[in-house]
């Protein structure tokens, strides 16, 4: 509408929205933190402003929070998000410019009907200190997730000013709205990028995916799908900090006030610049959330599917949205473009109505060539009935690239790239990519290594990435990519910077001697150098050394000796990534004599056991220290105090929820555990009995916290 009521009108305004089914319409805010409720009338597909029908007021403007904004702060707190849920109208403020990061109260409720006094709040939701994470957009969750999520709605922020106190990319925390009103709600994270960990790139730049200049300002998740998209906005030009011009000669340079000048024809605001800009949606899997909720992901290990521009009919130089309203049941979005409708001064908002799901019309376009490789040709599984639980394919669903050493590096160093990936049938085929500056060209077949060494030769920035599919696919098609953008800057750098192993330590999961045909399992440790190690394992006859494999980053040799042989030796060289010398930085090795059952002299008798005679102690001590990422090989050694040798341990490992055992009774003092999945929850424990105690019973335990993230 053109009109005004309550003294207040939609010039400058568009933000937040929302959806209300009850009566078909939406809630929508002013510029000056007021909100009014309009009708939606039938949509019409133009180009041409004049073309378009108006929406009348249902509602006219009110404050919705009854001036309890200043109980936030006296000023600088606008309404950031609304949403309908039952019967009342749910919202969220937020202190624009905190850079001391003390708010802590951002959610209220109130009666959809804006002329009653109503007003409950202020909640604190998730964490102290955290309010900037969640004080944001607010999207209700289908019922087919709310258990796997954790709540019947999500609230999030992102790209506020102060970004440490903010997501640095879209966000999402469980919640039940119905709490609200109360001082403290509790919320699920299942997506945020805390500024430790910069997963879609740093606050202060500009990239295709996320940077100083994105914005996110609305969310919704389509029923029967596993999509959840957010709608904002995003920088693809330089990062520039200062006072925009549209001056381009002047970009670059300095000012009268001591700022710089940023080319940003669109605004001449003091911040940040990254011009060109455009309109974005930013596509997650809802699977990939549930993972979270579930312990199997951390928040920040999530990336988007698809990250694409969009256009919007009407031109608006600021390219700004101002929210999403859902309507779930026909499966339509309604997306406010910001001072789209140009009169004179009073620049109102459009309102475009968009058709999700499963319509026809043109398909949402791939994800740009800058973030990710060509995605996968192969049809994606069906999506779950609305009403059923999504079910999970035996595709591999996420994929990180973990590199050796941080960018930026200098020309010549050698860069070990790790691809860790999150399902599938294993083990998962790798094949690595290198972008040109034009189009991604493979540097890899297809292998099940899924590390790659890259040597670069030249200073530039580079783009590098990985695709990953399941045993038994043949088809040149990824089930999912990782991308990684690495900056190599300056001159090469001399061979005598890598540094070297400085010692290895070997152990074995059994004493000597043992009998021919039994499987021991030998874990190295190696010290300075750099990571990941490489390693390469070796037995001696008596006569002569035999390796047993070439060089691979595996810490562990698993050795079954056939015959009896008192000379056995096993060694194990190692030295850091990068190096193609083959040649030991480091060498341990341990003297390992087979010997027949027939040449052990027989045991004696054991005497009962007493008192005193068992194990009063017991410890354990990890080869690595914890926290540890998944996929990491620790070595568990337990080491008993009394008791009759040769002790008999049993280990157990504990999921969050109950022990579960790993093994039976037996004499090996060692546990070797590759963790696949994160677990902050994970534990390990074990039990010692003495030599001829044949009860299911420990004479002393021991257990140590292990997160895996």
């Amino acid at each position: 509408p053109s009109g005004m009521t309550n003294g207040h009108s939609f010039s400058i305004g568009g933000h937040p929205v929302t959806y209300n089914p009850a009566r078909n319409s939406l809630y929508i805010g002013s510029r000056l933190g007021r909100v009014a409720e309009v009708s939606i009338p039938t949509p019409v597909n133009s180009a041409n402003v004049s073309a378009l029908p108006w929406a009348k007021y249902l509602q006219g403007f009110y404050e919705p929070t009854e001036g309890h904004l200043k109980q936030i702060q006296s000023e600088g707190v606008s309404i950031d998000g609304i949403l309908v849920y039952g019967s009342r109208l749910y919202g969220t403020a937020s202190i624009f410019y905190d850079a001391s990061n003390v708010q802590r109260y951002s959610h209220y409720s109130r009666s959809l009907a804006l002329n009653q006094t109503s007003f409950a709040g202020w909640s604190q939701v998730w964490e102290t200190e955290k309010t900037g994470f969640v004080s944001g957009f607010m999207a209700l969750v289908p019922a087919e997730w709310q258990g796997l999520l954790g709540g019947p709605a999500i609230t999030g922020q992102c790209c506020v000013p102060i970004a440490y106190r903010t997501s640095w990319g879209p966000s999402a925390f469980a919640f039940d709205p119905t709490h609200i009103g109360q001082s403290a709600v509790d919320a699920t994270p299942l997506l945020y990028y805390p500024k430790s960990h910069p997963t879609l790139g740093h606050w202060s730049g500009a990239n295709p995916v996320y940077g100083a200049t994105a914005q996110v300002s609305g969310v919704a998740l389509l029923a029967g799908t596993r999509t959840i998209l957010y709608f904002g906005r995003n920088g693809l030009g330089p990062y520039c900090y200062g006072n925009g011009t549209s001056k381009q000669a002047l970009h670059g340079t300095m000012g009268g006030d001591g700022a710089m000048w940023c080319y940003d024809p669109s605004s001449n605001d003091k911040g940040q610049h990254a011009y060109p800009y455009r309109y974005q949606i930013w596509a997650y899997d809802l699977k990939d959330l549930a993972d979270v909720k579930a312990g199997r992901k951390q928040p920040w290990d999530v990336k988007p599917y698809g990250v694409w521009p969009f256009d919007l009919p009407t031109t608006e130089p600021s390219i700004k949205i101002g929210g999403v309203g859902y309507d779930s049941a026909t499966q339509t979005l309604y997306l406010s473009q910001m001072r789209a409708d140009k009169d004179v001064y009073s620049n109102r908002p459009i309102i475009h109505v968009l058709k999700v799901g499963d319509v026809s019309g043109t398909p949402l376009p791939v994800p740009d060539n800058d973030v990710e490789p060509p995605p996968p040709t192969e049809p994606e599984p069906t999506e779950p009935e609305p009403t059923k639980p999504p079910t999970i394919s035996a595709k591999v669903t996420a994929l990180t690239i973990t590199p050796s050493r941080p960018a930026p590096q200098r020309p010549g160093t050698t860069i070990s790239l790790t691809a860790t990936p999150t399902g599938g049938v294993a083990p998962q085929q790798y094949k690595w990519y290198q972008h040109d500056g034009r189009r991604w060209n493979a540097v890899t077949s297809w292998s099940t290594s899924n590390t790659y060494n890259w040597t670069p030769t030249k200073a530039n920035t580079y783009k590098l990435s990985v695709g990953v599919r399941s045993a038994g696919k043949t088809t040149d098609t990824s089930e999912a990519a990782a991308s990684l953008n690495f900056a190599i800057s300056g001159t090469s750098a001399p061979a005598a910077t890598v540094p070297k192993v400085t010692a290895v330590s070997l152990t074995a999961d059994r004493s000597q001697p043992q009998a021919p045909s039994t499987a021991v399992t030998f874990f190295a440790l190696a010290a300075g150098g750099r990571a990941p190690h490489q390693f390469k394992w070796m037995v001696f006859n008596g006569t002569s050394w035999t390796a047993a494999g070439g060089w691979s980053t595996s810490q562990t040799f698993r050795w079954t000796p056939t015959t009896a042989n008192a000379n056995y030796r096993v060694s194990v060289w190692a030295r850091s990534a990068g190096s193609t010398a083959d040649a030991a930085d480091a060498q341990g090795t341990l003297n390992f004599p087979i010997v027949s059952p027939a040449t052990t002299p027989p045991p004696t008798s054991t005497p009962p056991l007493s008192t005193s005679a068992k194990a009063t102690a017991l410890a354990i001590t990890a080869s690595h220290a914890a926290p540890q990422r998944p996929g990491t090989t620790i070595v568990m050694m337990a080491t008993p105090l009394g008791g009759v040798a040769p002790h008999q341990y049993r280990w157990y490992v504990h999921d969050g929820v109950r022990w579960n055992p790993v093994g039976s009774w037996s004499t090996s003092n060692a546990y070797i555990w590759t963790p696949a999945r994160a677990n902050l929850g994970y534990k390990v424990s074990v039990g010692v009995r003495s030599a001829g105690n044949t009860k299911d019973a420990s004479e002393a335990v021991a257990n140590v916290n292990f997160p895996i993230k």
